[in-house]
């Protein structure tokens, strides 16, 4: 419970209180993954990229195959520019977890923002492969076609995500919408 009501204070930008929650739990469960992962977000929110880059750091530690600790790690090393980092650090996960379809979208993120497009539609190919169903996949490989000006193909792969998740229909047909204003 209070592992929630700190996430929920973070969401609602109380930092104060949050930060006083997960202390109480740090104290109770200092070896608790979520809690570490939660601290990590919480630091992020405040701007201190130094103390969420430890938190998410000691949160892998406790639990390496967490892809929530992966995805915080990750995103502090795109955030300070080191794109190698960001790389190898995916690019283990995949060794040991080839078909893990959040693994391969955070991959193909990684590698977009690092300026690898090629990789990046792979690894959201593969991603598309293992789990036909995975809107993030299918929102990603779309942005990526759109920042590209390959407007038909994400064009198509809007239709495609709007045709089989009909939980994701009135997005992805608005996003249908944007490409078709683009064209």
């Amino acid at each position: 419970a209070h592992l929630l009501l700190a996430r929920a204070m973070i969401q609602a930008g109380n930092l104060a209180s949050a930060e006083s929650e997960l202390g109480v739990l740090q104290r109770i469960m200092p070896d608790n993954e979520l809690v570490h992962l939660t601290m990590g977000d919480l630091h992020w929110a405040k701007g201190d990229r130094t103390r969420s880059r430890a938190a998410y750091q000691k949160a892998f530690q406790l639990q390496p195959d967490s892809t929530d600790a992966l995805l915080g790690l990750t995103r502090a090393d795109l955030a300070e520019r080191r794109f190698d980092a960001a790389r190898a650090r995916v690019a283990d996960r995949l060794a040991r977890t080839p078909d893990d379809p959040a693994a391969l979208v955070l991959a193909g993120r990684t590698y977009m923002t690092a300026g690898d497009a090629p990789r990046a539609e792979q690894a959201l190919r593969h991603a598309l492969d293992v789990d036909p169903r995975n809107l993030d996949a299918y929102n990603t490989l779309a942005a990526i076609y759109v920042t590209q000006n390959r407007l038909d193909e994400a064009l198509a792969e809007y239709r495609r995500v709007a045709d089989e998740q009909p939980r994701a229909a009135v997005p992805a047909t608005t996003m249908v919408g944007v490409v078709l204003s683009l064209q």
